[in-house]
């Protein structure tokens, strides 16, 4: 999902600013499950794959599992074929990030809070 603010002054100036976030399309079903959140160190990814199964296709596809911090810079990318993993959060400043996992051409999100 893309926002854009607009924002002016009484003088007439004027600044745009916009911000991509990711969002959430699986409908309410979203088979990303993080805990704990808030997180300190560790956090463990369970991606439920069976609520989201293609029946259709019997191929095994591996997770890309992307963080990215409240500025919307990439702070971890990694290929998963597990749907079980965890994440070393330690090394992070305090702040919210987005955890996006895709898997063939779907994407599914979820924030994750980190507090020291």
């Amino acid at each position: 999902m893309t926002i854009r603010v607009t924002a002016s002054n009484v003088c007439g100036a004027s600044a745009q600013v916009t911000k991509t976030v990711p969002f959430d399309c699986s409908g309410g079903n979203n088979p990303v499950k993080v805990s704990p959140n808030p997180a300190k160190d560790v956090v463990n990814i369970e991606f439920q794959e069976e609520q989201i199964s293609d029946k259709k296709t019997s191929k095994e596809e591996d997770l890309t599992v992307t963080l990215m911090n409240q500025y919307n810079l990439t702070v971890y990318k990694k290929t998963h074929k597990s749907t079980q993993f965890s994440i070393n959060v330690s090394g992070f400043q305090t702040g919210i990030y987005y955890l996006q996992i895709t898997k063939g051409n779907k994407k599914y999100s979820e924030k994750i809070i980190i507090s020291k």
